[in-house]
């Protein structure tokens, strides 16, 4: 099997090659735009999930959004809450965050550190601590053409005691996919606002 791969370079397409599935856990390039299913790597346990939203406003209003945390509960779903225990701020690479994040009666602590931080073209954030074996969020701003940017989020993660929480692996993706498309109508919403 065989899928186009877009690459990517400081907000702009600047190719498209194709892959062999089985090749892809070597490739070493920022992959931007992959078929909804890809995944990353023969792994069965490694998931990857992409969300996309066109917004009115400029790629650097959409970077700096995401960059102040206090924007964080504004786009966080109801009966989810998040509190930030601790943040190195300003935000730059291998600066770390401890977040509380609570979800009806289960509280987890996650502790992140941002592994690349890029303005006004992305934050990429990966968890040393979390429910997840793995997890590794990329935040994509792309410009269109001035005046409007796409939010492209890719989160690629594995679940603790694989192959035993497989069963539950459903529920997490629909529930990830819920989260992220609130995320995404509430920045939206705020963006094209202002």
């Amino acid at each position: 099997m065989a899928f186009d791969i877009s690459l990517f370079n400081k907000g702009h397409f600047f190719d498209v090659v194709r892959f062999k599935k089985s090749c892809v856990k070597d490739l070493s390039v920022d992959i931007i735009a992959l078929p909804k299913d890809a995944v990353l790597c023969d792994n069965k346990s490694m998931k990857t999930l992409i969300f996309e939203t066109k917004i009115a406003c400029d790629v650097q209003s959409l970077f700096d959004f995401h960059a102040d945390t206090d924007n964080l509960p504004r786009i966080t779903p109801p009966g989810t809450k998040v509190d930030i225990l601790e943040i190195d701020t300003p935000l730059e690479e291998y600066g770390e965050v401890r977040l509380l994040i609570k979800k009806g009666p289960i509280a987890f602590e996650w502790e992140l550190f941002f592994e690349r931080v890029d303005e006004p073209w992305m934050i990429v954030d990966v968890a040393k601590r979390s429910p997840f074996k793995s997890f590794r969020h990329e935040h994509r701003f792309i410009d269109v053409d001035g005046t409007h940017a796409i939010l492209k989020d890719i989160v690629t993660f594995s679940l603790p005691l694989e192959p035993l929480s497989s069963p539950i692996a459903w529920f997490i993706t629909y529930d990830m996919k819920k989260m992220f498309a609130y995320r995404h109508k509430k920045t939206k919403e705020f963006l094209e606002k202002i």
